[in-house]
């Protein structure tokens, strides 16, 4: 069974409760209730002395906390939804109070967004700000030397580079974008011309170049010089590696094992090249001085098996590989910080598949003592997952189709769950979502009764269970919902896609767990699955039902005090059962792929013009009877993939980023 396969099977099937194997000397498991762990930093949010890790991903749109206890113990002790596409994470007291914040990419949009610590491990949002397309990666930095910590990112779809000014109090001026030649995957910062300036080094991934911008002093840089390093860079570091007093360049080049050092010149320009031959793909590169010589190592995340690879510098541009060591999972990122407290660099490496954090000790010398995993557990796609009794653990609410019951299982933090409670006496129980609807800072449940024609409102007690349900009216047949601000007054509210009356219920929130219902919008004939998102590029969220008989798309255009303008309906193959959005061309624009479920399965795309309206572009061969689908970069190419599932196999097609794909490829669970 590939390492892909089972990447997919956590997306779109049943949860696996994952459990680490040893893999070194003592380890210790604590779960961070997260899937798909993605990125990492470090620092002391709680001002203990203790240093303190933020961990998130990329898919479920939560980052958890471990505050230090001392040594090397952690605790698991809060988590927040700060958006499902945040793969960066950058951390610093943005607004000079004392206490520290963080910052995470919108990579599925354009900004970034500002969380303020609180000085007690607790953070609040503390807004979002424009950057180019599709922002992978930043570095901060004060690029015009006004004393007040900038950002900078490097955005995929648009091509450029987007540098945000910060006021010094948590928020950023209008981006300042400067084009580059190709997609930016990674994003440095350094003095590589002397001059007090900052400059900055960016990784195209889709390429064998880097370029090198130089900073000019003001936020805006001269354009970018480009230089050939090895196949597919997919990350950069900086420092003097050769022991000359200048800034040089590593880059990780995933695509053909390799890492090529470039040595400054010192007028901002590089002049000779080194290449390392690793024999490892390359995921993420880092660097920091393991053994104490004054010299910076280089450590990286490689895959097949998941490990972290250790170079040691000799001062004068050579390295001298030392040890390899296995980690959980599917090791993508990875970061450098004395975690324990003992002056020696440790190194943090979230995993992809194995839903965990490995800590590797360092011991001064370069090498580590020992590895301690962190699995996580998670929920299926087509539940409800959330913390519901307020113990840090994250449970799982499912509506049961042919018992019609709703089952809240409570979480116990190492993956296990209790025995289920049971909610009973619906007729027809459909789609679930949990959201925090009445303001009190606990998660409440919505779903929708297709025989009974309701929608149900299940607020949360705090301890696991909740309040007996305060039911709506809605269309025909409810088949799905969303949660989501749709008139822009800071309450949630809902929308319910009814199968047989062909059409949405619009229900506005009071903030109070209660709901108005207000007008009914017409889509095509048995709208199935709804999703929410701005499509017409205009801050307002829209809709997409995919409507099963009438073989089409709707998209409703959202006017931002609740209406929407009426359904545009687009073809989108035979009977469409499941939708996702993402960037498949390219072009920064949203895109839809859908997935029919006729008898023959296959996939289908729509690609947008930014305007809310888009274009059938292709079709692709799948499976029979195909009911999910789900997209990303799965093969770590940084071009969108999808997956669909058909209850007997997936099907993966891996992007070629102009809006088309490869042919599918099928994987059938229990065969290799």
């Amino acid at each position: 069974m590939t390492k892909v396969f089972y990447l997919i099977l956590i997306l779109i099937l049943l949860p696996m409760a994952l459990s680490a194997q040893r893999l070194f000397e003592a380890r210790t498991d604590y779960s961070t209730q997260i899937f798909s762990t993605y990125s990492a930093a470090t620092g002391d949010f709680d001002n203990d002395g203790n240093i303190d890790i933020l961990v998130g991903n990329a898919w479920d749109g939560r980052l958890v906390v471990f505050m230090g206890r001392g040594g090397s113990q952690f605790e698991l002790t809060d988590s927040l939804i700060v958006g499902q596409d945040a793969i960066d994470i950058e951390v610093y007291d943005f607004n000079g109070d004392g206490n520290l914040d963080f910052v995470t990419t919108k990579s599925f949009g354009s900004s970034v967004r500002i969380w303020i610590g609180n000085g007690n491990g607790n953070f609040s949002f503390g807004g979002e700000f424009a950057t180019g397309n599709s922002p992978r990666s930043m570095v901060l930095g004060d690029f015009n030397n006004d004393g007040k910590m900038d950002i900078a990112t490097g955005n995929t779809s648009s091509q450029d580079v987007s540098t945000l000014l910060g006021n010094g109090d948590g928020t950023f001026v209008s981006p300042i974008n400067t084009p580059v030649i190709l997609t930016s995957f990674d994003i440095q910062t350094d003095y590589f011309n002397e001059d007090t300036i900052l400059d900055l080094v960016t990784a195209h991934q889709d390429s064998s170049i880097i370029s090198v911008l130089i900073g000019i002093g003001d936020g805006t840089f001269d354009a970018p010089v480009e230089y050939s390093v090895g196949t597919r860079p997919q990350s950069v570091v900086t420092a003097d590696f050769n022991g000359d007093g200048i800034t040089d360049i590593a880059s990780g080049d995933s695509g053909d094992s390799t890492i090529t050092l470039l040595f400054g010149v010192g007028d901002g320009t590089f002049g000779g090249t080194k290449t390392l031959f690793t024999g490892d793909r390359v995921n993420y590169l880092t660097k920091g001085d393991l053994n104490n010589d004054g010299s910076s190592d280089l450590i990286y995340s490689s895959t097949s098996p998941s490990k972290v690879i250790v170079y040691i510098s000799n001062g004068d541009g050579t390295f001298d590989r030392s040890k390899s060591y296995r980690v959980a999972g599917e090791a993508r990122h990875l970061i450098t910080a004395d975690i324990n407290g003992d002056n020696q660099l440790d190194v943090v490496v979230p995993s992809a598949t194995s839903n965990s954090i490995s800590l590797l000790f360092g011991k001064g010398d370069g090498t580590f003592a020992v590895t301690v995993d962190y699995p996580t557990g998670n929920g299926p796609s087509s539940v409800a997952v959330g913390d519901f009794n307020e113990d840090s653990f994250i449970d799982i609410a499912t509506t049961n189709s042919t018992s019609d019951d709703i089952s809240i299982l409570m979480g116990n933090g190492l993956g296990i769950f209790g025995s289920a409670t049971n909610i009973t006496g619906f007729n027809g129980i459909r789609s679930i979502v949990t959201r925090d609807l009445n303001g009190d800072n606990l998660l409440d449940l919505a779903a929708v009764v297709r025989h009974t024609d309701e929608l149900l409102i299940f607020l949360g007690n705090g301890d696991g269970t909740f309040s007996d349900s305060t039911n709506f009216s809605t269309g025909d047949s409810p088949s799905d919902i969303i949660a989501e601000d749709l008139n822009g007054d800071n309450n949630l509210d809902l929308a319910v896609s009814n199968a047989l009356s062909d059409d949405i219920s619009i229900f506005m929130g009071n903030g109070d767990g209660s709901f108005t219902p207000t007008n009914t919008h017409t889509v095509g004939s048995v709208p199935v699955v709804l999703i929410s998102e701005d499509v017409s590029g205009d801050n307002i969220f829209d809709l997409i039902v995919a409507n099963a008989l009438s073989n089409t798309v709707s998209i409703l255009i959202g006017n931002g005090d609740g209406t929407f303008e009426p359904a545009i309906n687009y073809n989108a193959g035979q009977d469409p059962r499941g939708l996702t959005l993402n960037y498949f061309d390219g072009d920064g624009f949203l895109d839809i792929a859908v997935a029919n479920g006729g008898v023959d399965g296959y996939m289908t795309i729509l690609l947008g013009n930014g305007d809310g309206s888009f274009i059938k572009e292709s079709t692709y061969k799948s499976g029979n009877a195909v009911s999910s689908i789900t997209s990303g970069d799965f093969d770590l190419d940084g071009i969108v993939d999808i997956v669909v599932g058909n209850g007997e196999s997936i099907w993966l097609y891996t992007g070629i980023d102009d809006g088309s794909f490869n042919s599918g490829i099928p994987f059938t669970a229990g065969k290799g």
